[in-house]
């Protein structure tokens, strides 16, 4: 019984809908009482010891599916459906989740064998442990149950003001889901895309430039899961496996993504080299080039030359064997392209 991991904790702003959702992995335990000592423990925000009201779990009945989930109240079964709630915790049970404790699963001898959250931390919307309306979901492909919160493991809502309503929960169901997709905070701007005119067609010097116009974003790393990319005349989606992560801003404030040649011919100006020849570095002038957040599961565009789904020849974003250049006073990112 102690293969048991914490797959889903649900804090809905409806006060009837919240559940702890546990996923035992031993399939000997699919449709099995428990007969251990093993309880759910609630830590309140910035509390070392966890709350004396804790849910006993022996002698409850894992669903066959290895499930166990506890509601705060029988009106959540009655909105998920009747048998979806293994145990009706109370209002007053660690069930009854407000969004900013931790909630832990322990043994007989109150040794955590899973926990969501870090106790004696108070949980904020900026430290990953913080879902008051919302919910906090377990990646898919964390199987083992940790004694130490990881948030790396974990998608947590309402990050960036993604709130979860009751309708967003999938109880009694684990599966990979899209995390929250932020904006990100440091503002960086797509200014220069050159493909030299030159007599060859297989060493033309290509490159973009991009630029942080505020200081305070100079000079620093940064997690936003940015991504400079390329859509191939006119796809719709990023050409994936050439994207180029943009994780840092030099003091200067540009930063030149290059393709061979243009390294070649500027040297250390290129501050990232991209040799994938299908890459945003090496565009032929029909593409549309883009700053993006996120990756293949759910993005968005931050910064865009070119029109998405368009191909580039003949039109008035098209720069075969030339330059396009920013003009001085957009300091905005701007998601949808104007001339």
């Amino acid at each position: 019984f102690k293969d048991v991991v914490i797959t889903e904790l649900a804090s809905p702003e409806a006060s009837y809908a919240k559940y702890i959702e546990l996923y035992f992995g031993d399939e000997n335990c699919e449709g099995v009482k428990i007969t251990e000592e093993i309880k759910v423990i609630s830590y309140g925000p910035g509390d070392c010891e966890p709350s004396s009201i804790t849910i006993d779990l022996k002698g409850k009945t894992i669903r066959d599916d290895g499930f166990l989930t506890i509601c705060n109240s029988a009106s959540a079964e009655y909105f998920y459906g009747r048998g979806e709630c293994t145990v009706i915790g109370g209002l007053t049970s660690p069930a009854n989740l407000r969004g900013t404790e931790s909630i832990a699963v322990v043994d007989s001898e109150h040794d955590i064998i899973d926990i969501f959250g870090v106790p004696c931390t108070d949980a904020h919307p900026n430290n990953k442990q913080y879902f008051v309306n919302g919910r906090a979901v377990r990646k898919f492909n964390v199987w083992d149950p940790s004694s130490e919160y990881n948030y790396e493991d974990w998608h947590v809502f309402p990050q960036c003001g993604q709130e979860v309503s009751p309708d967003g929960m999938d109880i009694n169901e684990w599966k990979e889901v899209v995390g929250p997709v932020c904006a990100p905070e440091a503002t960086i701007i797509i200014t220069e895309i050159v493909d030299k005119d030159v007599d060859s067609y297989t060493n033309v010097p290509r490159y973009v430039e991009l630029y942080a116009p505020r200081r305070r974003h100079r000079g620093m790393g940064f997690d936003h899961n940015l991504k400079l990319v390329i859509f191939h005349s006119d796809s719709e989606e990023p050409h994936w496996p050439s994207a180029v992560p943009i994780d840092y801003m030099p003091e200067s404030g540009f930063l030149v993504v290059c393709n061979k040649a243009a390294y070649e011919s500027y040297g250390s100006e290129c501050a990232e080299v991209s040799s994938d020849i299908a890459g945003p570095a090496n565009s032929n002038g029909n593409d549309q080039i883009a700053l993006i957040s996120g990756d293949e599961s759910g993005w968005f565009v931050v910064d865009i030359y070119g029109v998405i789904g368009e191909d580039g020849y003949d039109t008035d974003h098209e720069f075969l064997d030339s330059r396009v250049i920013r003009k001085l006073h957009v300091t905005e990112t701007v998601a949808t392209w104007s001339k």
